[in-house]
């Protein structure tokens, strides 16, 4: 019998998840990763465009899609 049921599964899914990349347990845990700055004329934090990011940053917001990625190929 497949499918993705139990504690045990949870805990096997979780494991293989975390030995496959921590990065991606902690956006299934917590969400998806964003950056904000402070937009100075209304003082407010913001997202910050994609295009402005530095190279590190990118990488780790593609983790938000790969994490979607794994949910998605776990399911039934």
């Amino acid at each position: 019998m497949g499918g993705f049921r139990g504690r045990n599964t949870i805990a096997r899914f979780e494991t293989y998840v975390k030995s496959k990349d921590i990065d991606l347990w902690q956006v299934i845990q917590n969400g998806d990763f964003y950056y904000e700055v402070e937009d100075s004329e209304i003082k407010l934090m913001k997202e910050t465009p994609y295009e402005i990011l530095e190279d590190d940053q990118k990488k780790k917001l593609g983790k938000n899609n790969e994490a979607k990625m794994t949910l998605y190929n776990a399911l039934p």
